[in-house]
């Protein structure tokens, strides 16, 4: 209640000093955009993890590279496989790399455009 009565009083405020009031960003629309994506690894055999990175919804293309790497906590992670894919428009990519013990994997998923993203980290192998 007591955040009503301060909105309240804080919008009368506003609306009396001549601002504008807009509606806040979670009442718009939903809108499309383009977006990377990291896909927790997995194990598929023996010696063997798959990650799986995306770009859907995007204009143009990029250079998208997806790659699966061991999180070594206080020392640079490891990679352990690695996919490129040259005027990359929307999909998936996935990558296989070789297993280095029972440990922290993530995919991490780079476009050349600058935009990144990391899966969470997972026990696998």
């Amino acid at each position: 209640m007591k955040r009503l009565v301060i909105g309240a009083v804080l919008a009368t405020a506003f609306s009396a000093a001549g601002v504008a009031l807009t509606a806040p960003a979670w009442g718009a629309p939903d809108l499309q955009a383009c977006g990377l994506g990291a896909d927790s690894p997995y194990w598929v055999s023996d010696g063997t993890i798959r990650g799986v990175g995306s770009r859907t919804d995007c204009g143009g293309t990029v250079t998208l590279t997806v790659r699966i790497a061991k999180d070594r906590p206080f020392q640079p992670d490891t990679i352990h496989g690695t996919e490129t894919r040259t005027e990359f428009g929307n999909g998936n990519v996935s990558v296989d790399g070789a297993c280095a013990g029972y440990d922290d994997y993530y995919t991490w998923t780079t476009s050349s455009s600058g935009n990144e993203i990391e899966s969470g980290r997972t026990k696998t192998c």
